[in-house]
């Protein structure tokens, strides 16, 4: 594949942004950071702290830009494709924080030539995981807290987080329609190496091997959250603020939800993570029905397909509903990065052909 550059001669590199609990790991790990791949990762924590703890003073996008002039050039030796890589670069439903705009924005300044890769997930399905996630780090809300919001308060987990057509509709603005790339994580979880494939081709990097499936943090069963849900108002969590190393009581809490798990039975597991898809499925609704015929158009995922809620109101215009053409090569909402000969933005072009 002929290199993609970016107006400064350098590599055009990717950026993932996000979300949290949609194969992150497994990207970072099989696909962007493998010894022999096409792609040079940033060190994931070197993603947050150039983009999302600094303050607005020590975010000049020339400083950080010479920061990584290194990398950069080390992946233009390597004939790597740069990416910057973290799953909260959109924010963090697991933990209530939402400073996407924000890094949205420093990500642009610095990166203005990037290709922006973004992967959604069936929000019941989400809702379910982050909850998860939030016990296993140590929240103690309900579910019905967790995703709910009273007045003079905010939930952990914002619902409008989850209408992903905004956040794609930002990236979109700032970058160009046809420089970002939406996913759908069901695709990761039936053809690993067709997502895979997808993403390579996106990012204008050679091919490469198919990446090993494989599961990453499966995580304890339903039963042993519940249970830990109530060790965590002893224990602790730990969040952003307590460092790599996990505080001593989270410690304590995980190594007794490791003999739960195993002390608990499959039967009672298996009911219990049913009980909670119930209660998601209630808390969801048709909620995202509209964010998500939104979301259908401006990236040409046939989402109702993959399992998403589109269902319409009586309020939309009959003309919303006809249904969009189908193009098997814009099924998933990317295109191969070629070189940039062209303006980026074309008007001849059909609206979905991005």
């Amino acid at each position: 594949m002929v290199p993609t550059e970016g107006g400064n001669g350098h590599r055009q590199p990717l950026l993932h942004v996000g979300y949290a609990k949609t194969g992150s790991t497994w990207l970072q790990k099989s696909v962007f950071g493998r010894p022999d791949g096409p792609f040079l990762l940033l060190p994931l924590l070197d993603a947050l702290e150039y983009f999302v703890f600094r303050d607005d003073a020590e975010t000049a996008p020339g400083r950080i830009a010479a920061e990584l002039a290194g990398f950069r050039t080390r992946a233009d030796a390597a004939d790597a494709v740069p990416v910057v890589s973290h799953e909260v670069l959109v924010g963090d439903q697991t933990q209530g924080r939402y400073w996407g705009h924000q890094v949205a924005r420093r990500l642009q300044a610095v990166f203005p030539d990037a290709r922006v890769l973004m992967v959604i997930r069936e929000q019941t399905a989400m809702l379910v995981s982050s909850y998860r996630q939030h016990l296993h780090v140590g929240g103690t809300e309900t579910l019905a807290a967790f995703f709910s919001r009273q007045p003079g308060f905010e939930a952990t987990c914002r619902p409008d987080f989850l209408a992903y057509d905004r956040m794609i509709a930002f990236y979109q603005e700032l970058f160009g329609r046809d420089r970002v790339c939406v996913l759908p994580f069901e695709l990761l979880g039936a053809d690993p190496a067709e997502f895979a494939r997808r993403v390579t081709g996106f990012a204008g990097a050679r091919t490469a091997s198919a990446p090993s499936p494989s599961v990453e943090h499966p995580g304890f069963g339903a039963a042993t959250l519940l249970v830990r849900r109530r060790l965590n108002r002893l224990a602790g969590g730990w969040t952003y603020a307590d460092g790599p190393e996990p505080p001593a009581g989270w410690r304590r809490a995980d190594r007794l939800s490791v003999y739960l798990d195993r002390l608990i039975p499959t039967r009672v597991q298996a009911a219990r993570k049913r009980d909670l898809a119930r209660q998601a499925a209630a808390l969801v609704g048709d909620r995202f029905a509209a964010s998500n015929r939104l979301t259908r158009e401006l990236t040409g995922l046939d989402l109702a397909a993959l399992g998403y809620r589109t269902a319409f109101f009586a309020a939309l215009p009959l003309t919303s509903l006809d249904p969009l053409p189908y193009n098997p090569s814009l099924a998933f909402g990317c295109t191969p990065a070629r070189p940039r000969v062209a303006p980026r933005h074309d008007p001849s072009r059909p609206l979905l052909h991005v």
